[in-house]
């Protein structure tokens, strides 16, 4: 496993889903041990040298991925796994996502790795907190966060409603700050950490007929430039990779795989597309 990166600038805690019958839709299978992927770009600062061995970096450490029945998050909770982490798989919420996340975590477990279920409820701040404090309990601690929450709204502006405005905040920003904050304590036990939050496209270039969607991605990019500032000297990286409607699944678990292998004395703060990753191999 080689990367090189090139890199810019309700209170109630998450039930393991393990206990639980749920009834949803069941993702299609896809096998954790075929990611491959390779994309070439460049980006000033840090490199990951060519000969570092992803899965070696990564080997052994316990991740929390939130919102895993997304394209993106389930691609990286499938790099991950097939870099030996130890996997916490959340949904957004307990609904028929978590069938999806059932799906997925047979799937790792059948190549030898492990995963367990969970179910959050994202747009909770002490949910969040909670249900993170417990994965990080039965993971024995917790080294990554890879949070990727996504619940698009398409509608005109004038035609959202005040309802629809915060919840569209929370679930596409609001949940990334939930879930960082919540993390910050299990990095501090752990004494350091990384996290990255997926961020869609459209917060950077804008969508119309989406500008609250759009604005609450853009809101995420700016969460990540300060806290890079804020957590610079801790420890502690906290990055965004921007995904686009064509990056393909493969290419965006590379992508995660190679910051979240970038050792501590890496630039924080970077936002980095998935094509801005050089020769990603998994």
């Amino acid at each position: 496993m080689v990367a090189c990166l090139l890199s810019g600038s309700s209170a109630h805690a998450a039930r393991s889903v393990d206990a639980e019958r749920r009834i949803g839709r069941a993702a299609a299978p896809m096998c954790v041990r075929s990611c491959a992927a390779q994309a070439s770009a460049s980006i000033e600062g840090m490199v990951i040298d060519s000969g570092t061995d992803v899965g070696g970096v990564l080997a052994g450490r316990r991740a929390l991925v939130i919102g895993v029945e997304t394209v993106a998050g389930s691609a990286i909770a499938r790099a991950l796994a097939a870099a030996g982490v130890s996997l916490g798989l959340a949904t957004m919420r307990a609904d028929e996502a978590v069938m999806v996340a059932r799906r997925l975590q047979r799937e790792v477990q059948a190549a030898g790795g492990a995963a367990t279920v969970y179910a959050f409820d994202v747009m909770l701040g002490q949910n969040v907190k909670v249900s993170t404090r417990q994965v990080a309990k039965e993971l024995g601690g917790l080294d990554l966060l890879v949070s990727a929450v996504d619940r698009p709204l398409d509608a005109p502006l004038e035609r959202t409603t005040d309802s629809e405005l915060a919840s569209t905040f929370i679930a596409n920003c609001g949940a990334h700050l939930y879930a960082v904050r919540a993390a910050l304590d299990e990095f501090r036990r752990a004494e350091g950490g990384r996290a990255l939050l997926i961020v869609r496209d459209a917060g950077e270039t804008g969508q119309p007929g989406a500008a609250a969607y759009a604005a609450a991605h853009g809101a995420t990019l700016a969460l990540v430039r300060s806290l890079g500032e804020e957590l610079r000297g801790r420890g502690v990286g906290v990055d965004a990779l921007i995904v686009g409607e064509h990056d393909a699944p493969e290419a965006i678990g590379a992508a995660a795989l190679a910051l979240l292998a970038a050792p501590p004395t890496a630039p924080v703060g970077r936002i980095v597309h998935v094509n801005e990753v050089q020769d990603v191999t998994l």
